[in-house]
Protein backbone atom coordinates (compact mmCIF):
# COMPACT_ATOMS: atom_id res chain seq x y z
CA UNK A 1 0.00 0.00 0.00
CA UNK A 2 1.54 3.59 -1.24
CA UNK A 3 0.82 6.61 1.29
CA UNK A 4 3.35 9.00 -0.45
CA UNK A 5 2.06 11.73 -3.45
CA UNK A 6 3.35 10.78 -6.59
CA UNK A 7 5.72 13.18 -8.42
CA UNK A 8 4.05 16.05 -10.57
CA UNK A 9 5.50 14.66 -13.44
CA UNK A 10 3.59 11.63 -13.40
CA UNK A 11 0.12 13.66 -13.20
CA UNK A 12 -1.72 15.29 -15.71
CA UNK A 13 -2.63 18.72 -14.81
CA UNK A 14 -6.43 19.09 -16.12
CA UNK A 15 -7.52 22.02 -18.40
CA UNK A 16 -8.29 25.06 -16.42
CA UNK A 17 -12.13 26.12 -16.79
CA UNK A 18 -13.52 29.07 -18.56
CA UNK A 19 -14.77 31.26 -16.35
CA UNK A 20 -16.53 35.07 -16.82
CA UNK A 21 -15.17 37.18 -13.76
CA UNK A 22 -16.34 40.00 -15.28
CA UNK A 23 -19.49 39.13 -13.28
CA UNK A 24 -17.67 38.93 -9.75
CA UNK A 25 -16.01 42.08 -10.92
CA UNK A 26 -19.33 44.03 -11.81
CA UNK A 27 -20.96 41.98 -8.36
CA UNK A 28 -18.15 43.82 -6.37
CA UNK A 29 -18.05 46.82 -7.63
CA UNK A 30 -21.64 47.23 -6.97
CA UNK A 31 -21.23 46.27 -3.33
CA UNK A 32 -18.75 49.06 -3.58
CA UNK A 33 -21.03 51.75 -5.04
CA UNK A 34 -24.08 50.74 -2.48
CA UNK A 35 -21.62 51.21 0.59
CA UNK A 36 -20.70 54.59 -0.77
CA UNK A 37 -24.10 55.80 -1.05
CA UNK A 38 -24.67 54.68 2.38
CA UNK A 39 -21.54 56.31 3.96
CA UNK A 40 -22.37 59.29 2.21
CA UNK A 41 -25.63 59.80 3.42
CA UNK A 42 -24.48 58.69 7.20
CA UNK A 43 -21.02 61.12 6.52
CA UNK A 44 -21.83 63.32 9.40
CA UNK A 45 -22.57 60.58 12.20
CA UNK A 46 -18.87 58.72 10.66
CA UNK A 47 -17.10 62.18 10.15
CA UNK A 48 -18.35 63.00 14.59
CA UNK A 49 -16.81 59.40 15.59
CA UNK A 50 -13.78 59.66 13.39
CA UNK A 51 -14.64 57.51 11.01
CA UNK A 52 -14.38 59.97 8.10
CA UNK A 53 -12.03 57.68 6.03
CA UNK A 54 -14.96 55.02 5.22
CA UNK A 55 -15.75 57.05 1.99
CA UNK A 56 -12.14 56.98 0.69
CA UNK A 57 -12.03 52.80 1.32
CA UNK A 58 -15.57 52.81 -0.69
CA UNK A 59 -14.33 55.09 -3.11
CA UNK A 60 -10.91 53.05 -3.40
CA UNK A 61 -13.06 49.80 -3.75
CA UNK A 62 -15.24 51.01 -6.40
CA UNK A 63 -12.12 52.74 -8.43
CA UNK A 64 -10.42 49.04 -8.08
CA UNK A 65 -13.05 47.00 -9.28
CA UNK A 66 -13.68 49.52 -12.63
CA UNK A 67 -9.95 49.05 -13.17
CA UNK A 68 -10.39 45.15 -12.68
CA UNK A 69 -13.62 44.90 -15.10
CA UNK A 70 -11.45 47.32 -17.62
CA UNK A 71 -8.17 44.56 -17.12
CA UNK A 72 -10.90 41.48 -17.69
CA UNK A 73 -12.40 42.70 -20.35
CA UNK A 74 -9.53 43.27 -22.24
CA UNK A 75 -8.24 39.98 -21.60
CA UNK A 76 -11.66 38.66 -22.80
CA UNK A 77 -11.31 40.61 -26.16
CA UNK A 78 -7.48 39.21 -26.81
CA UNK A 79 -8.56 35.67 -25.84
CA UNK A 80 -11.73 35.78 -28.53
CA UNK A 81 -9.54 37.37 -31.00
CA UNK A 82 -6.65 34.35 -30.13
CA UNK A 83 -9.57 31.82 -31.03
CA UNK A 84 -10.64 33.89 -33.98
CA UNK A 85 -7.55 33.22 -35.62
CA UNK A 86 -6.98 29.90 -34.57
CA UNK A 87 -10.33 28.71 -36.55
CA UNK A 88 -8.94 30.75 -39.47
CA UNK A 89 -5.81 29.34 -39.68
CA UNK A 90 -6.98 26.01 -38.89
CA UNK A 91 -9.74 26.50 -41.92
CA UNK A 92 -7.07 27.48 -44.27
CA UNK A 93 -4.47 25.05 -43.01
CA UNK A 94 -7.72 22.49 -43.91
CA UNK A 95 -8.26 23.76 -47.59
CA UNK A 96 -4.44 23.54 -48.17
CA UNK A 97 -4.60 19.72 -47.66
CA UNK A 98 -6.00 17.58 -49.88
CA UNK A 99 -8.70 15.34 -48.10
CA UNK A 100 -7.73 12.71 -49.01
CA UNK A 101 -4.93 9.82 -50.17
CA UNK A 102 -4.53 10.69 -53.97
CA UNK A 103 -5.48 8.65 -56.34
CA UNK A 104 -3.52 6.75 -58.56
CA UNK A 105 -3.94 8.02 -62.48
CA UNK A 106 -6.24 5.92 -65.28
CA UNK A 107 -3.27 5.75 -67.30
CA UNK A 108 -0.41 4.87 -64.78
CA UNK A 109 0.07 0.95 -64.81
CA UNK A 110 -1.13 -1.11 -61.93
CA UNK A 111 1.69 -1.20 -58.80
CA UNK A 112 0.58 -4.93 -58.49
CA UNK A 113 2.21 -6.62 -61.70
CA UNK A 114 5.98 -6.30 -62.34
CA UNK A 115 7.65 -3.78 -64.36
CA UNK A 116 8.55 -5.31 -67.73
CA UNK A 117 12.24 -6.01 -68.54
CA UNK A 118 13.57 -3.59 -71.25
CA UNK A 119 16.64 -4.67 -72.62
CA UNK A 120 19.31 -2.42 -74.86
CA UNK A 121 17.51 -1.96 -77.98
CA UNK A 122 14.09 -3.11 -77.20
CA UNK A 123 11.12 -1.35 -76.34
CA UNK A 124 8.69 -2.36 -73.62
CA UNK A 125 5.56 -4.57 -74.50
CA UNK A 126 2.36 -2.59 -74.19
CA UNK A 127 0.28 -3.56 -70.75
CA UNK A 128 -2.27 -6.20 -71.69
CA UNK A 129 -6.29 -4.67 -71.88
CA UNK A 130 -8.12 -5.78 -68.83
CA UNK A 131 -11.19 -6.47 -69.06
Amino acid sequence: MRFARLPMEERPTPPAPRTDDRVAALAGSAVWAVSLVVVLVERDALLADDRGWWVWCCVAGLALGLVGLLHLQRREIKHRTAVRRARREARAAAREVPAGPARPSATAAPSSSPAPAVSDGEAAPAPEPRG
